[in-house]
């Protein structure tokens, strides 16, 4: 157990078949299952998403340039490291005792290749130069059941915008309650207002009550994301009549510098609070 300027931060050890692994555990939400010994390893479904993603992304690169919001246990940069051995790989991580740990627990090599900068996510956005540019930004930088307004809103999304390539690609993940939380909405709402491709990716249907790990991702060009659909690992492509029809049943929200309610638009979450900490992801 360590405290950070930021979190609460615990690495909890578990046994897979495939050999051991490890738990990041930021305040109260367990934030990332690794394996220290198998950066192949994604433990939740929202990086398989990722990952099928990334290759319909990546998939004329040569050399791609990758940018995530946000570190955790770092198992998704160890994955793009080890998958795309010439890519070059940078993480903005604000706590750099999240990065200590993953380096001293959770397998992130001395000799990574993996970049780290610890910085707010905006602020290294906006310094950044015009000859400065991304294939791919992910973003992961969830703080137990909120997600810094900052790093959801209409103006963030345009610094994402300009800091992508031509036909660069945004991903970043939502957790919500499907049938009656809003943030997703309005994340995917506010997404669409700056990409001129906007789709949203889930694992299996969302049913009920449960809070499930959404994958939301705006392009600047279409994406052919269908044919890295992974259904037998319960990657679903939402189609854009199913889209339009679950924006409209809600309200559509565009976060703005101005107006991000982002707390209470989770505020579902937290009445099944028990249910969210070991969520589907």
């Amino acid at each position: 157990l360590k405290e950070s300027s930021y979190y609460c931060i615990q690495v909890r050890d578990a046994q897979l078949d495939r050999g051991p692994a490890a738990s990041l555990v930021l305040d109260r939400l367990v934030h990332s299952r690794v394996s220290p010994i198998d950066p192949t390893f994604l433990g939740y479904s929202y990086l398989r998403i990722y990952a099928g993603a990334t290759e319909a992304a990546v998939a004329a690169k040569t050399s791609p340039s990758l940018l995530f919001v946000g570190g955790g246990a770092y198992g998704f940069p160890r994955y793009v490291e080890a998958t795309y051995p010439t890519a070059s790989i940078t993480v903005v991580e604000i706590d750099p005792q999240v990065t200590a740990i993953s380096r001293q627990l959770l397998g992130l090599r001395p000799d990574s290749r993996v970049q780290s900068v610890h910085q707010d996510a905006r602020a290294f956005l906006i310094g950044q130069t015009a000859d400065q540019s991304y294939d791919v930004v992910y973003g992961d930088a969830y703080s137990d059941l909120s997600t810094p307004y900052h790093l959801t809103t209409l103006e963030y999304d345009r610094l994402v915008y300009q800091a992508l390539r031509d036909d660069g690609v945004y991903m970043a993940n939502v957790i919500d309650d499907y049938e009656h939380g809003e943030l997703l909405r309005a994340f995917v709402a506010t997404v669409r207002a700056v990409f001129s491709h906007t789709y949203l990716v889930r694992q299996g249907k969302f049913t009920g009550t449960q809070a499930e790990t959404a994958v939301v991702i705006g392009t600047k060009r279409p994406l052919d994301l269908a044919s890295r659909a992974r259904p037998s690992e319960g990657m679903v492509v939402v189609a854009d009549e199913e889209l339009q029809q679950y924006l409209a049943a809600g309200r559509q929200i565009l976060l703005t510098d101005d107006y991000a309610p982002v707390d209470q638009l989770t505020a579902p979450l937290f009445l099944q609070r028990e249910r969210i900490v070991d969520a589907p992801r």
